[in-house]
C-alpha cells in the first residue's frame, strides 16, 4: 500500500506484529488513531481487505484504549494543530502526561517532538529491521 509517498508492503505489516508482541501490554491506542486506522484500511483491496482487516482487529482487541480532552489538545494552539493534526497532538499530550513513547513514521513529528518525549522513528526500525541495515 502506498500512502503519501511511502509504500508499505507485508514485511512492513509483519514488522509491526513483531513489535506489537513485544511490548503486548503496554500499547495504547487512542479514538483518533482507530479512526485513521479505518480510514487507511479502506485502501487496503480485496482479495487481501478481510484477511488484513481481521488481524488488524486481533492487534487492537489487545490494546488499551486512552483518550485526551479536547481542550488539553487545544492548547497546542493554531500552528501545531495545523502543522500535526488532531490525532498527532493527541498522541503527544498522551505521552507527555503518562510518560509514554511514540512510534511514527512521520519525520516531521520525529524531529520536533523527540526533544520533548520518547519517539521513535518506524522508518529507522523498518531500515534495520526488513533491509539489515
Amino acid at each position: 500500500m502506498k500512502e503519501n509517498g511511502k509504500f508499505y508492503g507485508v514485511e512492513h505489516f509483519e514488522l509491526m506484529q513483531k513489535i506489537f508482541q513485544r511490548f503486548l501490554n503496554k500499547l495504547v491506542i487512542t479514538p483518533h488513531i482507530l479512526s485513521e486506522i479505518n480510514m487507511l484500511s479502506r485502501k487496503v483491496k480485496e482479495p487481501h481487505f478481510s484477511a488484513y482487516f481481521s488481524k488488524v482487529v486481533e492487534q487492537l482487541q489487545k490494546c488499551r484504549e486512552e483518550t485526551i480532552e479536547l481542550k488539553v489538545i487545544l492548547k497546542n494552539g493554531h500552528t501545531r494543530l495545523i502543522q500535526f493534526g488532531f490525532t498527532d497532538i493527541a498522541l503527544v499530550e498522551l505521552a507527555k502526561r503518562e510518560k509514554w513513547a511514540i512510534l511514527t513514521d512521520e519525520f516531521d513529528m520525529y524531529r520536533i517532538f523527540s526533544q520533548i518525549i520518547p519517539v521513535i522513528n518506524f522508518s529507522n526500525v523498518a531500515t534495520r529491521e526488513i533491509y539489515r541495515v
